[in-house]
Protein backbone atom coordinates (compact mmCIF):
# COMPACT_ATOMS: atom_id res chain seq x y z
CA UNK A 1 0.00 0.00 0.00
CA UNK A 2 1.53 3.59 -0.82
CA UNK A 3 1.87 6.04 1.87
CA UNK A 4 0.28 9.56 1.19
CA UNK A 5 4.28 10.54 1.19
CA UNK A 6 4.03 8.59 -1.83
CA UNK A 7 0.60 9.38 -3.49
CA UNK A 8 1.62 13.36 -2.69
CA UNK A 9 4.65 12.44 -4.76
CA UNK A 10 2.70 10.61 -8.15
CA UNK A 11 0.25 13.41 -8.06
CA UNK A 12 2.51 16.05 -8.42
CA UNK A 13 4.75 13.72 -10.80
CA UNK A 14 1.13 13.55 -12.67
CA UNK A 15 0.48 17.22 -12.89
CA UNK A 16 3.87 18.21 -13.90
CA UNK A 17 3.14 16.47 -16.67
CA UNK A 18 0.10 17.83 -17.35
CA UNK A 19 2.04 21.52 -17.02
CA UNK A 20 4.81 20.37 -19.30
CA UNK A 21 2.40 19.09 -22.23
CA UNK A 22 0.37 22.36 -21.83
CA UNK A 23 2.51 24.81 -21.27
CA UNK A 24 0.31 26.03 -18.41
CA UNK A 25 1.38 28.12 -16.10
CA UNK A 26 1.75 25.54 -13.11
CA UNK A 27 -0.29 27.97 -10.46
CA UNK A 28 -3.79 27.92 -12.58
CA UNK A 29 -3.26 24.08 -12.31
CA UNK A 30 -5.48 23.83 -9.04
CA UNK A 31 -7.46 20.45 -8.22
CA UNK A 32 -10.70 22.16 -9.01
CA UNK A 33 -9.56 24.18 -11.93
CA UNK A 34 -11.60 22.59 -14.92
CA UNK A 35 -10.69 21.79 -18.28
CA UNK A 36 -12.36 24.27 -20.04
CA UNK A 37 -11.50 27.09 -17.52
CA UNK A 38 -8.03 26.07 -18.26
CA UNK A 39 -8.61 26.48 -21.86
CA UNK A 40 -7.45 23.22 -22.76
CA UNK A 41 -8.77 21.35 -26.02
CA UNK A 42 -8.95 17.53 -26.55
CA UNK A 43 -5.62 17.23 -28.17
CA UNK A 44 -3.89 19.15 -25.14
CA UNK A 45 -5.49 16.10 -22.77
CA UNK A 46 -4.39 13.40 -25.28
CA UNK A 47 -0.62 14.88 -25.25
CA UNK A 48 -0.60 14.85 -21.55
CA UNK A 49 -2.01 11.23 -21.48
CA UNK A 50 0.22 9.67 -23.91
CA UNK A 51 3.00 11.66 -21.69
CA UNK A 52 1.21 10.01 -18.65
CA UNK A 53 1.60 6.55 -20.25
CA UNK A 54 4.94 6.72 -21.51
CA UNK A 55 6.08 7.80 -18.32
CA UNK A 56 4.26 5.34 -15.97
CA UNK A 57 4.28 1.97 -18.56
CA UNK A 58 0.14 2.58 -18.95
CA UNK A 59 -2.12 2.56 -21.53
CA UNK A 60 -5.57 4.45 -21.34
CA UNK A 61 -8.49 3.17 -23.45
CA UNK A 62 -10.26 5.95 -24.92
CA UNK A 63 -13.40 4.33 -22.82
CA UNK A 64 -11.42 5.06 -19.38
CA UNK A 65 -12.87 7.05 -16.49
CA UNK A 66 -10.51 9.60 -17.57
CA UNK A 67 -13.58 11.04 -20.32
CA UNK A 68 -15.04 11.63 -17.69
CA UNK A 69 -13.17 14.33 -15.23
CA UNK A 70 -14.66 17.77 -15.32
CA UNK A 71 -11.34 18.76 -13.12
CA UNK A 72 -7.97 18.51 -12.68
CA UNK A 73 -8.15 16.51 -9.50
CA UNK A 74 -10.56 13.73 -11.24
CA UNK A 75 -8.16 13.51 -13.94
CA UNK A 76 -5.12 12.71 -11.59
CA UNK A 77 -7.24 10.47 -9.19
CA UNK A 78 -8.17 8.86 -12.43
CA UNK A 79 -4.62 9.04 -13.71
CA UNK A 80 -3.34 7.21 -10.31
CA UNK A 81 -6.17 4.54 -9.80
CA UNK A 82 -5.06 3.57 -13.76
CA UNK A 83 -1.20 3.43 -12.36
CA UNK A 84 -1.56 1.54 -9.17
CA UNK A 85 -4.01 -1.17 -11.14
CA UNK A 86 -3.51 -0.95 -14.84
CA UNK A 87 -5.66 -4.04 -15.72
CA UNK A 88 -6.10 -4.57 -19.50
Amino acid sequence: MQSSGERDELEKAIIDIIVRETKLDPSRVTPEATFESLDLRSIDLVEAMMAIEEKFGVYFPMDSNLTDAKNVEQFVQAVVSRIRSPGP
